[in-house]
């Protein structure tokens, strides 16, 4: 009976601690494997400054920043769409888009000066357009565009970009793009135009020649015998100072003052001044600039040279 007692309790203890074996919690052991990071923040961030270098296919860095320029991103100079080739070295920019801090994604860039290679072009222009804020026309299979910085003369007179028509001839100062001349400037000229007209005369009026002595009284019917007189001397005349020589200058743009056609400068020094009679190689009258280089040809009017043609170097 005992030992029955002893056996009952022995399984007791077994089945208890069978229990607590079945109930203590399980330990879970930290994943020792490499976390995913976490997805990169991006902020928008606006950048201004020069680009300093172009890299293709989409690539600018702009003060220091590096951007990328894709293909959904608007480039514009003003109101004047342009492309990725049209981006140069040395010229301002506005940049906005995303950054994640390594790269700046471009949404807009803003072209803060003028790009393109300089060009002019000479003829009659169609299929002219416009929105109020831009223009275009073409010359030939040229299309020129232009907007509301765009100098636009009818002759030596100031116009406005609405007064151009189909069939109106014209002279266009631009800048080549990749797919549009930018115009500087516009200036129609008459469809019958034969070239300028030559520069007035700027030299001294011409002495009027000395004449010669008016002749005595005649002599009498029966003059009395006496010694001959001596003949009057003959003045020599003076000879008329001819059309003054062309002079030719040229060396370093200093000041500049005036508006189209009528502009004065230096030219080391020297004033020079042009008019609506004026020629021009390489450039317009727009294409002054102080510290650029010119040669004039003229006459000398006192210090200052009326210019008949000048060339921008």
């Amino acid at each position: 009976m005992r030992s029955g007692i002893v056996l009952v309790g022995v399984l007791s203890v077994l089945l208890s601690a069978a229990c607590d074996h079945d109930q203590r919690p399980t330990l879970v052991t930290p994943s020792t494997g490499p976390q995913a990071a976490p997805p990169p923040t991006t902020s928008v961030k606006l950048v201004e400054g020069v680009i300093e270098s172009v890299s293709t296919p989409d690539t600018i860095v702009v003060a220091g920043t590096r951007v990328q320029v894709g293909s959904q991103a608007i480039i514009r100079r003003g109101s004047i769409g342009l492309m990725f080739a049209d981006l140069s070295v040395g010229a301002r920019s506005r940049v906005t888009g995303e950054s994640d801090g390594t790269t700046l994604r471009a949404t807009l860039v803003e072209l803060l000066d003028q790009v393109g290679t300089p060009t002019q072009l000479h003829g009659v222009i169609g299929g002219v357009a416009g929105d109020g804020n831009t223009f275009q026309f073409k010359v030939g299979n040229q299309l020129i565009r232009g907007d509301n910085e765009t100098q636009v003369f009818d002759g030596p007179r100031n116009a406005l970009a609405n007064s151009l028509r189909d069939g109106d001839t014209v002279d266009v100062d631009g800048l080549r793009r990749s797919e549009h001349v930018y115009a500087r400037s516009v200036t129609v000229r008459p469809a019958d135009s034969q070239g300028p007209a030559p520069p007035p005369s700027t030299g001294p009026a011409p002495a009027p020649a000395p004449q010669p002595p008016s002749p005595g009284p005649a002599p009498s019917p029966n003059p009395e015998p006496g010694p001959a007189p001596a003949p009057a001397p003959t003045p020599t005349p003076a000879p008329a100072p001819g059309p003054s020589s062309p002079v030719t200058i040229g060396g370093t743009i200093g000041a500049l003052s005036g508006a189209c056609p009528l502009i004065v400068f230096t030219l080391n020094g020297s004033a020079v001044v042009t008019d609506n009679s004026t020629t021009w190689n390489g450039g317009t009258c727009l294409s002054l600039a102080p510290g650029g280089s010119a040669e004039a040809t003229g006459t000398r009017n006192g210090s200052t040279l009326v210019a008949r043609q000048v060339t921008i170097k």
